[in-house]
């Protein structure tokens, strides 16, 4: 390859811009972030999940403690509270840093909803601990999470969730208004007693709407596919920048 051709492919690279509202929403946390994670969980997603929290504890709406650690733009609260779930904590701090991540026997929450960052590894970080509180929870997961074996290997024997899929994919919208209308990946609930299998397959048995009782009820409805993975940071920056004109 001669000089000029050398020159001409240097002259393609062109370093990385990030997206233009990347650091003024990153000064609204206490804790890192990446911006690709901000997306609010939309008010259908709680409403689909909302019978399976009112089989998981046996209390009223209002009375139902719900904690939701991660932090995004306060939107959790407000969907909740539109579905009768008036007692929902959902606060902007260091999440790995509270003592409910320390201490997660010693919670005092009655259940656990939350759409944890999926960058990372988050997903996984945020089962583990929801599985050491042993009370129960519902996270909104990619489908693809099932086939992962971190994912198995956090149930092991003692617990098998049911799961609570959308009839079609939830968007998500960003505080910046980067959000899509349609995700790149199908996401369900991941449901849990914290009780044992047994309890978690007697509860998800009470229900019926966009319920599936495991892995292979899921892969049957198609809600399980390959190509659902989550794009690669660099084309999810992307295409942030394009919706939310800033510069790539």
């Amino acid at each position: 390859m001669d000089a000029t051709k050398k020159q001409k492919k240097k002259k393609r690279k062109r370093p990385h811009q990030k997206h233009a509202g990347a650091a003024s929403l990153a000064k609204r946390y206490p804790f890192a972030t990446d911006f690709c994670d901000h997306f609010e969980t939309p008010r259908q997603a709680y409403a689909d999940v909302a019978p399976a929290l009112d089989a998981l504890v046996a209390k009223s709406r209002a009375e139902t403690r719900i904690y939701d650690p991660y932090y995004c733009d306060g939107a959790v609260k407000r969907h909740l509270r539109e579905l009768g779930f008036t007692n929902a904590k959902n606060d902007n701090l260091d999440f790995y840093a509270s003592k409910a991540y320390r201490d997660p026997a010693n919670t005092t929450h009655d259940v656990v909803v939350t759409n944890p960052p999926f960058s990372e590894d988050h997903k996984e970080r945020c089962l583990r601990w929801a599985l050491a509180t042993r009370k129960p929870f519902a996270l909104l997961l990619p489908a693809y999470v099932v086939e992962r074996r971190w994912f198995r290997e956090a149930f092991g024997d003692e617990a098998r969730p049911f799961f609570v899929a959308p009839r079609e994919r939830y968007g998500f919208d960003h505080p910046l208004g980067a959000g899509a209308d349609a995700s790149p990946f199908f996401s369900v609930w991941v449901v849990d007693s914290g009780r044992g299998a047994a309890a978690t397959a007697s509860i998800g048995s009470t229900l019926s709407d966009n319920v599936f009782a495991d892995v292979d009820a899921l892969r049957r409805a198609g809600h399980v596919r390959a190509e659902a993975k989550r794009p690669n940071p660099k084309r999810r920056r992307k295409q942030l920048a394009r919706r939310a004109g800033g510069v790539e």
